[in-house]
């Protein structure tokens, strides 16, 4: 016999499930009737087995709803978890969350209360922004870290992004754009920078195609972290744009991996000594104080450190003034990934030179390559047989 609290009910989408709505006791600090309402359950066994573990759970542990948090809306969710965050991890991780998070998800979801909140909203809003973007893993990871939160918090029992299945997303206009030069577009690129361009600009992307550096990285870079004698360079520092305080930041490096030193080859010393004779004649030129081992080596036009989002300006004035096949500046390091597989560097080789925190990314760029050489495979062994 079915329990009277267990109702069926029709959603959205037309299927039939289970909901249940019960009455667990008394607050024993307000007074109040503790009622709560679960939903989205396939059968009435499987509401009737949710129904039995609350209240095996209240009766050990108590009514715990984050009212202590005053926790009622997916917006107070994400206020608790940012408070609690705040000060505990950078600003540039928490605006990887607060971003997508004010800007696409919290007028949706904002104001939905959690009791009210299924699988089948979310997955309906993910549906949605998949139609427009074509980037959906930034929305599932906010809304996975927020109710991961939650029960962790246990302000939810269960986290309902575990039955939401992450969509495609459209597809990006670039999607079969190869991000990344070969080897004689690479060389074709720095030729025209260093005969038609400005010497630093030309420095800047031999340095960022020969390093793999990141744009953050190479930006926050000071003459002090190039060693001229042992032919390296320190990455300890990165540029960063903080959205939560609206400026640019000197930061640690991305990840523990990202500190590292680089070893360089011969001609890309003999640049960068260059630059810096170039340099020391521009400071002098506009007026302005050399900065011995903390001078930028890539200053800005007031002799500071540069913005992270000037590299993107620089290169697209580059392009703009030589027309040829474009990339993106982080497209200089899947470049140098590119050039060492080619060269015949090991997957580890590749991860430390990189700073990859793990060996899957160096994999993608591997398998990114191969897949492009794939076509091409079948003519190397007609060459190579000599028929």
């Amino acid at each position: 016999m079915r329990n009277k609290n267990i109702k069926p009910y029709t959603k959205k989408n037309g299927t039939r499930a289970y909901k249940f709505k019960v009455y667990l006791g008394s607050d024993p600090i307000t007074g109040k009737r503790i009622e709560t309402t679960r939903r989205g359950f396939k059968t009435a066994r499987e509401a009737q087995r949710a129904l039995d573990r609350l209240r095996v759970d209240y009766d050990k542990n108590g009514w715990r709803n984050g009212n202590e948090l005053n926790v009622k809306t997916v917006d107070d969710l994400f206020n608790a978890w940012f408070e609690a965050k705040k000060g505990n991890v950078k600003n540039t991780s928490l605006s990887t969350y607060q971003v997508p998070y004010v800007k696409h998800l919290k007028p949706v979801l904002g104001n939905i209360k959690l009791d009210k909140l299924s699988p089948y909203i979310l997955q309906k809003t993910l549906n949605n922004l998949g139609k427009k973007y074509s980037n959906m893993v930034r929305f599932t990871r906010t809304l996975n870290m927020l109710f991961r939160y939650a029960v962790k918090m246990e302000i939810m029992t269960t986290n309902p992004m575990d039955k939401v299945d992450r969509p495609k997303g459209k597809e990006s206009a670039h999607a079969d754009q190869v991000n990344y030069y070969n080897k004689e577009e690479l060389t074709n690129f720095l030729k025209t920078v260093k005969e038609n361009g400005d010497f630093k600009k030309y420095a800047y992307f031999r340095l960022l195609a020969y390093t793999g550096m990141r744009r953050g990285e190479s930006l926050a870079l000071s003459w002090g972290d190039f060693d001229l004698e042992n032919k390296t360079i320190d990455i300890n520092k990165n540029i960063v744009y903080d959205s939560l305080e609206k400026q640019t930041k000197i930061t640690t490096p991305k990840t523990k991996t990202s500190k590292r030193v680089l070893f360089l080859d011969d001609k890309t010393v003999s640049v960068l000594q260059k630059w810096h004779l170039e340099q020391s004649k521009w400071i002098m030129r506009h007026g302005f104080i050399y900065h011995g081992d903390k001078q930028p080596i890539f200053q800005s036009t007031s002799n500071g450190f540069c913005p992270s989002e000037t590299a993107n300006k620089w290169l697209s004035l580059l392009y703009k003034k030589f027309p040829q096949k474009k990339i993106g500046v982080h497209g200089f390091r899947h470049t140098h990934a590119s050039l060492l597989f080619e060269s015949g560097a090991t997957i580890k080789e590749v991860q430390d030179r990189l700073g990859h925190a793990t060996s899957k990314e160096t994999l993608d760029i591997y398998a990114h390559v191969m897949e492009s050489r794939r076509s091409g495979t079948g003519e190397r062994f007609a060459k190579y047989m000599g028929n």
